[in-house]
């Protein structure tokens, strides 16, 4: 039994966690959530200048 472990303890690979890729790794919902406000800000400045627009051609 004690060669079996010896043997798989071989194949353990340490894993190194990196302070920097830690802090840039970003979840799916996160990426999501981050693409969601960046084109809801957009929609709205377009929303504006279209109503700009609009009121400059009623005058």
């Amino acid at each position: 039994m004690k060669r079996i472990f010896c043997l798989s303890e071989g194949f353990q690979k340490p894993i190194l966690f990196d302070a920097e890729t830690e802090r840039n790794r970003r979840t799916d919902m996160e990426r999501l959530t981050e693409a969601f406000e960046r084109q809801s800000t957009l929609t709205a400045e377009l929303v504006e200048l279209l109503r700009k627009r609009e009121g400059k051609r009623g005058e």
